[in-house]
């Protein structure tokens, strides 16, 4: 249609009928060069909501003792997070199978690395970005931070505080203070005296923060720009 229209509009006098078969045809190819995408988005976001059933069917069974069954919906729940979240099911694999050290952190922050060259590649929706790192499972959260260590228009002071105070791993932790230290020029009073008094008071996981740690060296360089504000 784009073609036909395009030569219409030399080869003949309707010009309204030309311009309507150049615009049809120019939306039939990008939708036809975004189907896939869009396509693929819509059935990830269904594989998560199943992700999240399994697990929860998981989580029934174990308390029920039949813990082969637990096993059994763990592993398809993992099957599918690794279809609809690479990165965040590399980063769940990673925890499970490497000890703590150099080795499994350098890979883990390949993988935060990851995450912040999908914000350069795509427009995430900050409700989206949101909802993975709301949705409990510990690689989407982590996605979620290097999303919005990337990408300003997507960052979330509750998300940042909340990886802090609930952390579910020091790694997580790190990612949480340093996306805070990201929003400091934007916080609004109010933000900045909640983000104070969780790093003083050591409410929660921030009373874990250990000195001489890299998550340590973060939190007293925030502290020391509240307070010279």
């Amino acid at each position: 249609m784009l073609t036909v229209g395009g030569v219409a509009v030399f080869v003949t006098d309707n010009g309204t009928g030309s311009a309507a078969l150049v615009t049809i045809g120019g939306v039939l190819v990008v939708a036809a060069g975004l189907w896939d995408r869009l396509e693929s988005f819509e059935f990830g976001g269904a594989k998560m909501q199943l992700v999240k059933r399994l697990r929860d069917r998981a989580d029934e069974a174990e308390a029920r003792g039949d813990t082969a069954a637990a096993a059994a919906l763990r592993d398809e729940a993992q099957a599918l997070l690794e279809e609809a979240r690479p990165v965040a099911a590399s980063y769940e694999r990673l925890r499970e199978s490497l000890a703590p050290g150099p080795e499994r952190t350098a890979k883990l922050e390949g993988l935060v690395a990851e995450a912040r060259a999908s914000a350069r590649q795509r427009a995430w929706d900050p409700a989206e970005v949101k909802r993975l790192f709301e949705s409990g499972a510990d690689g989407d959260r982590i996605f979620a931070l290097g999303l919005m260590q990337e990408d300003e228009r997507v960052r979330d002071f509750d998300a940042s505080l909340t990886a802090i105070e609930h952390s579910r791993s020091a790694f997580e932790q790190y990612y949480g203070l340093a996306l805070a230290e990201l929003m400091l020029p934007d916080l609004t009073k109010d933000q900045r005296r909640e983000l104070e008094t969780l790093l003083t008071s050591g409410r929660g996981n921030a009373r874990r923060i250990s000195p001489g740690t890299d998550r340590s060296n973060v939190a007293q360089r925030i502290l020391t720009r509240l307070s010279s504000a």
